[in-house]
């Protein structure tokens, strides 16, 4: 059964994420401290079967008495349905099998450790069976109904009378949604929006359903019946579900770390020692049955050797053995160095390496196809390389048996080109904790930083030192633009441009005091806006730079990068054509307008000019926009011949002359009129 989706409900801070979806491999939580992130993983660690209830703590920290509560859907396979059958003889319809193939299986837990199907799968595989009763319509309309009204928090929605009968609860249906759908508008969350369209259409399915309650009372024993039948059906069915379900395997910390010695009789006792003969193949009950010391050597070395020989693969730092021997009653562990014979003690190794060597060898014991891996914060204790190991080893030995959720604040552990993996937790004001997989509409940079650190480092960056044109660019977006339109204009010369994108101020600040430390040439590009000035200016006062150090995208006001396109070539090949016909303000001004990440929306955008055979074609427009930004750059490296004046300086210059601008008003003036 793989994980594809997770709903949490009043746990901790959490009052409701909405439905959040699973990456096919890892799934990485990011945000700010006290977000929710670890609230999530420990909601997701309590769907574990040997855990039977919540704790007290665990219940929502505004004192209300609303049950926690966790779903998560599952994808099935044709096998595994088959299997839940045969254990539990419930048979279901090929319908339903169908249903479960293409929409997975959603089940509950509630805080008193009790499982179930949701409504929607008890429908579909069970009560359109049997035939919907009465009474579940009526409730389905009534949970529809109050999560309209959470979800508008002011307005009051009017009121059904679900003692009326149905003919008035479909009328008084139809009232309440003409009154919602013009409270729609008002909801600025597109995924409130969403869930209110869904509450919606439940109300307009079930209302349209109803027999009315003398119908349903003429039906007597046969409504009981078909209610029994439904029951014992899901019952059956549960209970197979149930003993199918994965083990959540939870990591907070890797303390565990191999004894230097420990006694041959007591080896069943530790943790690490299991793990490293679970990896290792080492039969323990054998080895403690030997009592031949070569045997028990040679047999050690056998197996201990292929576990060393794979993790030196993945912990680059220094070339470190383990190694394993017995003396006398007792089984020795420690290290050495590759070259020298120094023993060492695991204990005296850096923290760094034995976080790694637990974390190696505790998840390879635990990995299996029935497991969730689940770790909060991992890696904290690690340099930047050994952080990114944290990321192979998940790839290469978990995932493959596994699926993998893990928080963190580390852009080492994002992998620029799997953005599908990264899920954003965000502390909403009102609604608690809310779980984001949309991070290209998100605008909170504190809590993307790790996205954006991670795009401002990765593979496409040129080291800093290895040019001899380097320009710094002021922010991760403009480094996207630039680089990519930098394959456009192959006439000019621009393989020695040295482009290198920074994250913030600070950022740059590093970079230029790399530059002029190593006596570089170098320039820095910034936007011809606020946040460009304000960077430009602390430069100059850091540094002493001059004006012949700062380059600007464009002289015109305001203009950032993305204001080199025109509005049809950013419409199109930026935005996907989300923004229609509005012409009327800069590209920059309807990004910050509209609330769009333009650091995310410049990756995508670069990765499909990257990554396309036909290259967009981009307009003349455009293309001589930032043909000039280039060339501009070139002459500051006395590169390029001479640069033709811009347009827009000219008009600068004609806009000086007080005749020539009151001969401009007047023509406007007759023109509109």
């Amino acid at each position: 059964m793989r994980l594809s989706k997770f709903r949490i409900k009043n746990f901790k801070s959490i009052v409701d994420t909405g439905y959040c979806s699973f990456a096919s491999d890892l799934t990485i939580l990011i945000g700010k401290n006290e977000s929710g992130k670890t609230a999530t993983l420990e909601a997701l660690r309590y769907f574990n079967k040997n855990i039977q209830r919540v704790s007290e703590d665990v219940f929502p920290l505004d004192g209300s008495d609303k049950d926690p509560s966790v779903e998560i859907g599952f994808r099935l396979e044709h096998e595994e349905i088959n299997a839940i059958q045969e254990d539990t003889g419930a048979k279901l319809s090929e319908k339903a099998v169908s249903y479960i193939l293409g929409n997975g299986l959603g089940v509950i837990k509630n805080s008193r450790g009790k499982y179930g199907l949701n409504e929607e799968c008890i429908d579909r595989l069970f009560r359109e069976e049997a035939g919907t009763t009465y009474e579940d319509q009526i409730k389905h309309i009534k949970s529809a109904k109050e999560r309209l009204q959470e979800l508008l928090k002011g307005p009051q929605v009017p009121a059904i009378h679900f003692e009326s009968g149905g003919e008035n609860i479909q009328r008084e249906s139809k009232d309440l949604i003409r009154v919602v759908k013009s409270y729609l508008p008002s909801i600025k969350d597109e995924q409130m929006q969403t869930e209110a369209v869904e509450a919606i259409r439940m109300i307009i399915k079930e209302s349209k359903k109803l027999t009315g309650p003398q119908q349903y009372e003429q039906q007597g024993e046969e409504h009981k019946e078909q209610q029994d039948q439904v029951k014992n059906s899901v019952a059956f069915f549960l209970e197979g579900v149930i003993k199918h379900l994965p083990n959540f395997i939870f990591f907070s910390e890797f303390s565990d770390i191999l004894p230097f010695e420990i006694a041959i009789s007591s080896l069943k006792e530790n943790q690490a020692v299991l793990d490293f003969a679970k990896i290792a193949s080492l039969d323990l009950d054998q080895f403690i049955e030997m009592r031949d010391v070569q045997r028990r050597i040679n047999y050690l070395n056998r197996h201990s050797a292929t576990i060393s020989g794979d993790f030196l693969g993945y912990w680059e730092q220094n070339k470190i053995e383990l190694v394993v021997k017995p003396e006398g009653d007792k089984l020795l562990f420690g290290a050495k160095e590759q070259g020298r014979t120094d023993f060492f003690k695991i204990g005296q190794r850096s923290k760094g390496f034995q976080w790694f060597l637990s974390f190696y060898l505790r998840l390879n014991a635990e990995k299996g196809k029935n497991s969730v891996i689940i770790i909060d914060e991992p890696g904290m204790h690690l340099h930047a390389k050994a952080q990114k190991e944290i990321v192979r080893v998940l790839e290469d030995k978990i995932v493959t048996e596994s699926q993998v959720i893990f928080s963190t604040h580390c852009p080492y552990l994002i992998d620029t080109q799997r953005l599908d993996r990264v899920r954003l937790v965000l502390k909403d004001t009102q609604r608690g904790t809310v779980i984001s997989e949309d991070i290209h509409n998100q605008t909170d940079e504190e809590s993307l930083m790790p996205v954006m650190t991670a795009m401002g480092g990765g593979k496409l960056t040129t080291a800093p030192l290895s040019g001899k044109k380097n320009v710094i660019v002021g922010s991760v977006a403009d480094f996207y633009f630039c680089a990519a339109l930098k394959r456009y204009l192959k006439d000019l010369d621009l393989d020695e441009i040295n482009l290198i994108p920074a994250t913030d101020i600070d950022n740059i600040v590093h970079l230029v005091s790399l530059m002029i430390g190593y006596h570089l040439e170098f320039h820095v590009l910034l936007n011809n806006n606020d946040d460009g000035y304000q960077k430009g200016k602390h430069l100059k006062e850091r540094f002493g730079l001059g004006n012949e150090r700062m380059l600007s995208v464009s002289r015109k006001a305001n203009y950032t990068t993305e204001d080199l396109f025109t509005f049809e070539d950013f419409n199109s090949y930026v935005l996907k054509g989300e923004r229609g016909e509005d012409q009327a303000v800069l590209n920059s001004e309807y990004l910050k307008d509209n609330e769009l990440n333009r650091v995310l929306l410049a990756r995508r955008f670069f990765d499909a000019t990257v990554k396309a055979t036909d290259q967009a074609a981009l307009s003349s427009g455009t293309l001589a926009a930032f043909r000039r930004l280039f060339e501009k750059i070139l002459s500051e490296f006395n590169t390029s011949p001479e640069i033709e004046e811009e347009p827009e300086k000219i008009e600068e210059k004609e806009e000086k002359a007080p005749e020539i601008k009151t001969k401009r008003r007047l023509f406007n003036f007759i023109k509109q009129k």
